[in-house]
């Protein structure tokens, strides 16, 4: 029998510099990543997580589905967009980082409506999230969070 892994965290729409200001798109984010590479043979992985319904939106749920990740714990929200973050190589190579996801829905959804899935009572073997999902919520919102 597979472990189950929920992981909880934002994707989102990721901009890098190819060459000249030429920018190709992807979907990415840390938690995200980590359920692309862990050993599907080995887990089940869950992604608990929130998008909107757009075009762009549900190209999130076909890379999941390609991924082998459960996207039964996410979330559409239709007033709200998945956030995006753009990176951007200074002359010396370094990467620099740039974020829009103030209004994201992910953030809306671990502020406002977190409770709605998580009182379906899920049973994992495992939860990740990073400081960058509790970077998602207002301060009055990590206990309650962490919680649930």
């Amino acid at each position: 029998m597979k472990s189950t892994i929920c992981s909880i965290g934002e994707c989102m729409i990721e901009m890098t510099n190819v060459d000249n200001n030429i920018y190709n798109y992807s979907i990415a984010g840390d938690t995200l990543n980590f359920s692309s590479y862990l050993n599907k043979s080995i887990f089940k992985i869950f992604y608990l997580s929130a998008i909107g319904i757009s075009d762009i939106n549900k190209s999130v749920l076909n890379f999941l589905d390609k991924k082998k990740i459960n996207s039964d714990l996410v979330e559409n929200i239709s007033t709200k967009e998945i956030g995006l973050y753009l990176i951007k190589n200074t002359q010396k190579g370094e990467k620099q980082f740039y974020y829009w996801r103030d209004d994201s829905a992910a953030k809306f959804f671990f502020n406002e409506r977190i409770g709605n899935i998580i009182k379906k009572k899920y049973h994992f073997n495992y939860v990740y999230l990073t400081g960058i999902t509790l970077s998602l919520l207002d301060i009055k919102n990590i206990d309650r969070f962490i919680n649930y």
